[in-house]
């Protein structure tokens, strides 16, 4: 199967993965800024609502501690109103008793003067005295007849103090138990509010938790296209390594034939040799020997630069390492192919070794992918909004090949290299940064 046949089924397999050859650049630029668009409108709209979300549980934890706090306060307030009505029922009893002794005080009042009055049609209070025995009666007739008007005055001024001051404080008391009642009316009304909010506040959170997971979901189809890319770009270079090791497998077997022939020229004559020869074909073509000699001689120079080569942009740092890590976005773990570098907007990438274009192509979420052979090495080079080589060209280190696109509001260039067994090798371990 050849490169282009190979590269074709496994397009398939793939959604959205879009050949520069296939496509105007016009077109592919537009699919590149819609897909860019949408996935920043995601990652905003993910960011916005992870803040919205945390504002909430925030405000639904102090609405949470607001009402808790209402609510110990009702609580108080009808324990008190519970403690007022038991003192009010008490003076209700005290104001029975004292309205019970004062109707007693009165008939016996009244039939005090009534007895006076009867007394004093038989014979006067003066009479009463002056008829004593002797001056020391008299005297005790005296204070009887005080101290009996001063007892009954006494007692009915008491009784009407009394009674007063039970009126007064059961209405103090009314008045106390109408202002918690008042309190507890708003307090169990700014209950009913908080609850209200708080039943708001979690339905927003709902909502928000439910917009999450969307946004969420959308970045893990973007990192599955990702994945989808990586594993393209795998088969792809494997097909490329497969096809160069046949052609190595032509070199090894045109050698031999060579040496065959060398042998049968020592016992045959020359003239049959040449015939030989002409009858015979080469088994490799010079064309494929020159492309096997260049690969091996840059495969073993690329291995050789292992920790010596340059960084794909001249000023940038590694935000994103190679490897299993957890994801910054989302907070999931995932397994780095390459590494994902920052740079300054408007960077260009450029190559860290001599070699040449294996393919061009876009993929949406990636922008512009560049892969470079080198050898049987190879490195790729994505998330470029132009590129200015194509399929083909030989390139130089350090030379530019695209320009790199913004990312989530920042310029990303995503790298990676692969090995002759087309397994993604740790970049940091092969750059000298």
């Amino acid at each position: 199967m050849s490169v282009k046949t190979a590269f074709i089924a496994l397009s398939t397999l793939l959604v959205f993965t879009i050949s520069v050859n296939a496509q105007s650049i016009k077109e592919l630029e537009a699919q590149k800024r819609k897909a860019q668009e949408r996935l920043e409108a995601t990652q905003k709209l993910l960011d916005d609502t992870k803040r919205s979300r945390k504002g909430t549980e925030k405000e639904i934890k102090l609405l949470s501690q607001s009402m808790k706090e209402i609510n110990n306060l009702i609580f108080s307030i009808n324990s008190e109103i519970d403690g007022l009505n038991r003192d009010i029922a008490s003076l209700e009893t005290e104001k029975t008793g004292l309205t019970q002794r004062l109707e007693v005080i009165k008939k016996e009042y009244a039939t005090a003067i009534s007895r006076n009055v009867i007394l004093r049609k038989q014979f006067s209070p003066t009479l009463f005295i002056f008829s004593a025995k002797n001056f020391s009666q008299a005297i005790r007739r005296t204070r009887y007849l005080i101290e009996m008007y001063t007892y009954r005055k006494t007692q009915v001024l008491e009784i009407k103090k009394l009674t007063k001051d039970v009126i007064d404080k059961e209405q103090i008391l009314n008045t106390y138990i109408a202002q918690k009642s008042q309190s507890l009316s708003e307090k169990e009304q700014q209950n009913k509010t908080l609850t209200q909010k708080r039943d708001q506040q979690n339905q927003l959170l709902k909502t928000y938790n439910q917009k999450e997971q969307e946004y969420n979901a959308t970045i893990r189809e973007e990192q599955q296209r990702q994945n989808n890319l990586n594993n393209l770009i795998r088969k792809k270079v494997a097909e490329e390594n497969r096809k160069k090791a046949e052609v190595a497998r032509k070199a090894a077997a045109e050698k031999k034939r060579k040496e065959q022939v060398a042998k049968g020229n020592s016992t045959k004559s020359n003239t049959k040799t040449a015939s030989s020869n002409k009858s015979k074909d080469a088994v490799i073509t010079e064309t494929e020997y020159k492309q096997y000699k260049e690969d091996q001689i840059l495969t073993g120079n690329f291995s050789k630069n292992k920790g010596n080569l340059p960084m794909p942009v001249e000023s940038g740092r590694i935000y994103r390492h190679f490897g299993r890590q957890t994801n910054p976005t989302t907070n999931a773990i995932e397994n780095n192919s390459g590494i994902y570098i920052i740079t300054p907007d408007g960077a260009e990438a450029r190559a860290v070794f001599d070699g040449t274009v294996f393919e061009v192509m876009y993929e949406p979420g990636s922008g512009y992918i560049i892969w470079i052979t080198h050898g049987s090495f190879s490195t790729v080079y994505a998330q470029l909004s132009l590129f200015y080589v194509k399929k083909g060209d030989k390139i130089k280190a350090r030379q530019k090949i695209g320009k790199i696109a913004q990312k989530n509001n920042k310029s990303e260039l995503n790298f990676y290299i692969l090995n002759e067994n087309a397994s993604y090798e740790n970049p940091e371990n092969w750059l000298s940064h």
